[in-house]
């Protein structure tokens, strides 16, 4: 089965009575650090830190600082939307031709203006910042299929990695089987991560003792926030038989 991750973003500058909006993609950086992330690593990714101008020589003129707390989160379609407003006071005359929007030292987003807007030093823009996080799934196997969902936490799972950092480094490693009468097994699997080509993989394993009969299986975090919801037609797993399930996370 394979999950993929869409990260949209867009920059509106405002400078007076003037909005110029662009689109902007993240950068590779961000990518890797989120397969990091979900591989497990808590030290990635950084979390959104500052707003920086760049002038029409490419050189990073005025910034603001972003905390945690000035992001505003809300739900969207198979995904989590975050939103930002930053004022930032301009100190020379230049010409904003791009906006930078870093993790620490780190670039994940960089958005160029449709149109170059001139600023005077003494003046003030604010940048707003729109992040959306959607996920879809692209395959599914194992059982007939019935339905194959995104939660509603799906997109919060990887929009809080790197817009607040609560999420960083939870693993997905866990295959939740979910038995007809609606017990449930946590299936603990093995994480690969490959930032090359920007994918995080779960490979899960079963043996059971006894025969048991499953209509659904999702798949979670280690402390179980469940990321899809794939439910199939009753399906009788066998005692003493291995089977296996796996993930893609695809960015």
């Amino acid at each position: 089965m394979v999950v993929g991750v869409r990260i949209n973003s867009k920059a509106e500058l405002v400078v007076n009575d003037t909005r110029i909006t662009s689109h902007g993609s993240p950068t590779t950086q961000l990518k890797q650090d989120l397969v990091s992330s979900l591989g497990g690593d808590s030290t990635k990714p950084a979390t959104l830190s500052k707003v920086v101008l760049v002038d029409s020589g490419g050189v990073e003129r005025d910034s603001a600082t972003i905390s945690t707390t000035d992001w505003s989160l809300s739900n969207i379609t198979d995904g989590k939307r975050a939103t930002c407003s930053k004022t930032i006071s301009i100190t020379a005359s230049y010409t904003i031709t791009k906006i930078r929007l870093y993790a620490d030292t780190l670039l994940y987003f960089e958005y160029t203006l449709s149109t170059a807007q001139s600023v005077t030093s003494g003046s003030q823009v604010t940048v707003a910042i729109t992040i959306d996080v959607t996920l879809s799934i692209s395959h599914t196997a194992g059982g007939t299929l019935v339905s194959a969902s995104i939660t509603l936490w799906a997109g919060d799972e990887i929009a809080r990695r790197f817009i607040t950092g609560e999420r960083r480094g939870k693993m997905i490693n866990t295959i939740q089987l979910v038995y007809q009468g609606g017990t449930i097994a946590n299936v603990t699997g093995t994480v690969t991560t490959d930032t090359t080509n920007l994918k995080v993989t779960l490979s899960a394993n079963y043996t059971p003792n006894t025969d048991v009969t499953i209509d659904e299986y999702d798949h979670s975090t280690e402390d179980l926030y469940t990321i899809t919801q794939i439910k199939i037609q009753a399906v009788t797993l066998s005692a003493g038989v291995t089977h296996s399930w796996s993930l893609t996370i695809q960015f």
